[in-house]
């Protein structure tokens, strides 16, 4: 989902033009000047009530009637001190449910455990969703969506021979949809449209990966019987050459800076290539992001005034956000923000000069921060 500029988000994306060509100004804004965006203050803002934390205890012992109340009590206290936040998308919903939101906040709240908003080609959530309309409570729609038909296992199978429809398609057959009825019988005529993989994130991966694998700007899609030798010649090539950015590829965090985890959470390898490409994964955001920074969002060769030299390095960046966020939105991701540590240092990578990359932007921060 797109999200809106607060106040706080709008100072945080002009330091950007202050940093400009500087990037020990970006190392020093990202290590002590930017506010990270918190979950609980967010979800205060969205529900700023009193009765937050009793609506919370309340909704969550419900949902877990054989759970010990000083347990749940326990966790929602924790959340509410901001000594940690919800790591299950199945708590964001009983969350949203508790307090009555909408599926705009719960989209926007998954986006702080996921990479993803709500996925309507997820049965649950499909059904997760109309019931957030509709008013349900949450073991209501729990009761709901056990009682629809079972969905058949097409994206298990060797070969799929219809591509599904993108979520964004069945999100808009079903928001017209107002009772329970009218559901079940939407849900039974699309029983073969649904799946857990997000089929628009890969379309936009599979365009920028076979620029990388193909360099020729004629060949901007990998030919199916060439995949496999793409998969296991190329990918390691790929990670190394074009999306590590001097990102350390160890797993020891112990000694790394609160910043440091924030940037190196959820950096591609190539065994998350092998799996997308195999369709065993769904494609993450953040490698969404840095595909579209080491193409410079160049798939083919017609033109585009982003190329021309007139432009200024914030109009560029303004009109790259508006193109990244647009992709984004798309494959039901939430947009750019820039009180993310990640986010800023790639909208801080789209501040460009005509003679400059996006990615060796990145990867100068990126390797002063992990030396």
């Amino acid at each position: 989902m797109r999200l809106q500029l607060t106040d706080l988000s709008r100072e945080a994306y002009q330091t950007i033009s202050s940093a400009g060509t500087d990037f020990l100004y970006a190392v020093d804004y990202l290590q002590s000047g930017i506010q990270i965006r918190e979950f609980m203050p967010s979800l205060q803002e969205i529900y700023p009530k009193p009765d937050l934390k009793e609506r919370l205890i309340c909704g969550f012992l419900e949902a877990n009637p054989t759970a010990e109340r000083a347990s749940i009590v326990k966790k929602i206290q924790n959340w509410m001190n901001k000594k940690n936040v919800p790591v299950k998308r199945e708590d964001i919903f009983i969350l949203c449910f508790a307090l009555q939101l909408s599926e705009e906040a719960a989209s926007f709240l998954l986006g702080f455990v996921s990479d993803y908003g709500i996925h309507y080609r997820s049965p649950r959530e499909l059904a997760y969703s109309y019931c957030l309309r509709s008013g349900k409570t949450y073991q209501e729609a729990v009761h709901f969506y056990e009682s629809l038909a079972d969905i058949p296992c097409t994206e298990a199978a060797p070969k799929i021979t219809k591509e599904p429809p993108h979520t964004s398609a069945i999100c808009r057959i079903f928001q017209t949809v107002t009772t329970d009825q009218e559901f079940r019988e939407t849900y039974s005529a699309h029983l073969s449209d649904f799946g857990l993989l997000h089929q628009k994130a890969f379309e936009t991966f599979s365009r920028y990966y076979s620029r990388l694998a193909n360099p020729s700007p004629d060949k901007t899609s990998i030919p199916e019987s060439s995949m496999e030798t793409t998969k296991k010649i190329s990918v390691e090539d790929i990670m190394r050459d074009y999306l590590s950015l001097g990102m350390p590829s160890n797993k020891k965090r112990r000694h790394l800076s609160s910043l440091q985890k924030l940037l190196k959470d959820g950096w591609p390898n190539a065994t998350l290539l092998f799996n997308i490409l195999n369709r065993k994964e769904n494609v993450s955001r953040k490698l969404l992001i840095l595909l579209y920074l080491v193409t410079q969002n160049i798939l083919d060769t017609e033109y585009s005034e982003l190329d021309e030299d007139y432009l200024t390095p914030q109009e560029r960046l303004d009109e790259h956000k508006w193109a990244l966020d647009s992709i984004l939105d798309e494959c039901g991701m939430n947009t750019l923000d820039p009180r993310s540590a990640y986010d800023w240092l790639v909208l801080y990578s789209l501040y460009t000069e005509p003679d400059e990359d996006m990615d060796e932007r990145m990867k100068e921060i990126i390797q002063f921060l992990f030396p």
